[in-house]
Parts: C-alpha cells; structure tokens; sequence
C-alpha cells in the first residue's frame, strides 16, 4: 500500500538555517508515485538493494530518482524525465541489444557486437560495431572503416533516385576510391544495373574528364554489347584511336556487316595513310566503288615515282573506263613510253562518234611517227585495213569513205579498147591525195587485163581512164574492182 511520510525538518547552523533534513524511509520494495514524500527523502529498497530520492512532490504524487552509486544493479531502469550521463567510465554492455527508438544517438567511442536504432546514429569518435542495423539517419565524423572477414552489403529499399549515395564533400583534392586488393579475376570489381543502365559523367573541363585505364602492360579492355548497339558521339570534339604498334580491327569478324565510315555532308573529308606497310581493299566477290560526286578521284598523283597496277592478269578478270568527257593518259618526260598490252586476245579501240577523226593517232613533237608493226620476225606485215564496199552495174557509182572498194559490174571492155570509171566521194578534195588500182575478175577466163591510163581529181570525185590490155574482151562475171585510199592532209 501507498505510505505517507511527514518527515521530522531538523535545522543545522547557527542564525539561519543551511538545509532541512527529511527522514529516511526503509522499506521492502520500490516506491511509486503514490508514495508521498518530501522533497529530499531517502527511500531504501532492501528487497532490491536500492535507493531512491524523491525530487519533487504534487497533486499527481511524487517523483522519485534511483540515487547515484558507485555501481547499481536493475532488472530495468527508465529514467524519463532527464538524461543518462556517464562523466567517467565506460557503458558496457554484455549481454543483449542497445536500442534507441527515437531520438538521436551520438556516440563518441563505441565498442558494441549488435547495435539497433530506429532513428539516428551520430559517431564522432572512434567505434567498433558488429551488426548495425540503422533505421533513419547515421552520422560519422572523422574516419569510418568497415571491416568483416564475411561479405558487407549496402542495401536500400527506397524507392527514390540516389537509393544509396556516396558523396565526398571536401575539397577539390578529394577523390573515392573503390579498390579490389587482391582480386584477380576479370570481375574483381563489378558495376551491375540487372534492370536499368549505367551512367559514368565527368564534369571536368579536359580531355580526361572519364578515364578507362588497363594499367598493367598486358591488360586490355573488353567491351561487348547486344543488338541495341554501341554509340559513341562527340560534341564537335575529335575521337582518337591509338593502338602503338597493335593493329585496329574494324569490323574484322566473320559475320556480314555493312561498316561505314564518314559522311557525305557538307566539307566531310576522311582521310587514311598508311606506311611503308601500304594498304589493302580487299572484297570477296564484291563490288568496290569510289564515288566522288563532282569531285576528282586521283590515284597515285603525288610526285613520287610509283608502280600503278589496276587489273590482273587472271581469266575472265575485265577492266572498264568509262568517260562523260574528254579524257587522256599523258605520260611526261622525254622517252616515257605508254605501253598498252593484250596478252592473248583482240585489243580493240572504237568510237561512237559520227566524225571523221573520230579515232585519233597523233604526234606532238618534231620529227615524231606512228608506227604500226605487227608479229614476230617473220610475221611482219599482218595489217588490215577494213574499207567501205559498194557495188554499181555500171561504169560510175557513189562510194563516200577515204578507203573504199568499188566494184564495177557487167562491164565489157574489149580487148584494146579504152573506157572510164567514175567514182563520186565527199572526201575527196583538191587538195587531198589519192592512192588508186584498178583490178579485174577473169571469171569469163577471157583473159582481159585492165591498166591505168591516168586519172583525173575534182573536188568529190575522180575519174579513172584505163585501157584493155589483156588478150579478150571483159565477159561474163568479170568483175572490175577500183580500190582507193584518200590521204587528207
């Protein structure tokens, strides 16, 4: 039952009194608010092997404080309202949790094995923690190791950006370091988004703002990707590969790829050089093509001395030129021949052009010729030259060409009797010289034999006089060819 204790005020000093001094109550348990006591009381728990001292006393009942000790042993202690201050010592725990849920704990040394707050922690000393488990905020001040021979994990379940943020705040000499001491595998330090992307910025002002670096002399640095592709995109900044003395592969798998480089925009130019090592195109079975729009394409026009082989040898290989204006192969230098060869088959030049110098073989220079030779020793001669043909059933015709075969039919020249022939041509001039036979078929066996008298030249025609020789008169099928050439100065 509650108790009531009226204590006996005894005075101490001289004049005036210094303190009152209630009386003690010795009792068999705790007290409670219901029991009513004077402020400064001493209530003695000998069951508990405590004291208390009441600190204030009012309508509500009375407060009671446990009185301080050297050391003091409770099933469980509530202090409410003030503070629990240790001045000197240590608070150990040895058995169970600390658990502060609300409210801030600060600790300036903490040596605990299992720690659980569910507010906030603040560390401003040197601590040693086993498990933590932190529900709100946690503070350190100065420096903080984290250090198990298992695995730490840093999980958040909040579902924000910045879930888990590490941030150095110090100045601009700071830097975060991540390190794998002795990891070897190529996995030793690993970034993994399972659902979402990874994004590295550098706000730095340099070329190094991100740097990738395999320091050891034989690492490398693997990038694979799937089907969404890789991007690498500068802002009017130059991309740079530099390999030493490695190659550069692009695109040098087995798989059928289109690789593309540079663009048709604007003043776009791509530029590739290579060394005394050269450069190789090669396609298997594919079309290459150079495409320049109205721009040049130039092959070998530096001015050092060079080889330029286009085409091979090989069966069935072809070369084609083809031209929409005036074109030409110079060579220069003064006895640099230009050589064109056709090994085993027919080298052929033509033109589609309806003009008469249509093909063209000429000499620039003093004293320069045209030679034409054909065959071996031996074979010399073989020159063919292809002449227009016409054919009249009389003594005149129309043949315009500058080499021509004209056949005269049913002509019946007598044997000494003298006759003309008459043949009409555009491209004969005054001026021009004509090369002239005359020849004749035997067909009728007659025997007739036909020779030049002389001929006479205008402008568009000549007229052949010829005589009879033979031992009969021109008969039947005897055919009578006038062959010519005109050389047009």
């Amino acid at each position: 039952m509650a108790v009531k204790r009226s204590a006996t005020q005894v005075s101490y000093g001289i004049n005036s009194p210094l303190y009152n001094q209630p009386r003690q109550i010795i009792a068999q348990r705790a007290p409670a608010s219901s029991d009513h006591a004077d402020s400064g009381t001493l209530w003695v728990d000998e069951a508990g092997d405590a004291a208390y001292i009441a600190t204030s006393s009012g309508a509500s009942g009375t407060n009671w404080a446990v009185a301080p000790s050297g050391a003091t042993t409770a099933a469980s202690m509530t202090i409410n309202p003030g503070n629990l201050t240790v001045t000197a010592g240590n608070v150990i725990v040895s058995a169970g949790d600390i658990t502060a849920s609300a409210g801030t704990a600060t600790f300036g040394t903490t040596i605990a094995s299992t720690l659980a707050l569910s507010s906030t922690l603040n560390v401003t000393g040197l601590s040693t923690l086993g498990d933590v488990d932190v529900v709100g905020n946690m503070t350190v001040t100065g420096d903080f190791d984290i250090t198990d021979t298992a695995s730490i994990s840093l999980t958040s379940t909040n579902d924000a950006a910045g879930a888990i943020s590490l941030t150095a705040n110090g100045g601009t000499s700071e830097t975060i370091a991540v390190t794998s001491s002795q990891g070897t595998g190529a996995a030793s330090i690993g970034l993994v988004s399972t659902a979402g992307g990874i994004t590295l910025s550098g706000g730095l002002g340099t070329a190094d703002a991100i740097n990738i670096v395999a320091s050891n002399a034989a690492g490398g640095i693997d990038i694979d990707y799937g089907t969404g592709g890789m991007t690498c995109t500068g802002a009017n900044g130059a991309f740079a590969v530099a390999t030493g003395t490695g190659a550069i592969n692009i695109g040098a798998d087995a798989a059928a790829k289109t690789i593309t480089v540079g663009n048709v925009t604007g003043a776009t130019a791509v530029n590739i050089n290579t060394g005394t090592g050269g450069s190789a195109l090669t396609t298997t079975n594919g079309v290459i093509g150079l495409i320049s729009g109205t721009g040049a394409i130039n092959i070998g026009a530096d001015a050092a001395a060079k080889a330029i082989t286009i085409g091979n040898g090989t069966v069935a290989t072809g070369v084609a030129i083809a031209a929409g204006a005036n074109s030409s192969i110079t060579t220069a230098g003064a006895g640099v021949d230009f050589t064109i060869t056709c090994g085993g088959g027919t080298l052929t030049l033509e033109s589609g052009e309806a003009a008469a110098n249509a093909i063209g073989i000429s000499t620039t220079s003093a004293g320069g010729g045209v030679l034409i030779e054909t065959g071996a020793a031996g074979d010399e001669g073989l020159i063919q030259l292809r002449p227009a043909v016409g054919t009249a059933a009389a003594a005149t015709q129309v043949l315009d060409a500058y080499v021509g075969v004209a056949t005269y039919t049913g002509l019946t020249t007598a044997m000494g009797a003298s006759a003309t022939l008459t043949l009409t041509n555009a491209m004969i001039s005054a001026t021009t010289g004509v090369l002239v036979t005359v020849s004749n078929l035997n067909a009728s066996t007659n025997g007739a034999f036909l020779t030049i008298d002389g001929i006479t030249q205008a402008a568009g025609s000549i007229v052949v006089s010829y005589t009879n020789n033979g031992a009969g008169a021109l008969g039947a099928g005897d055919d009578v060819l006038l062959s010519f050439m005109v050389l047009n100065p």
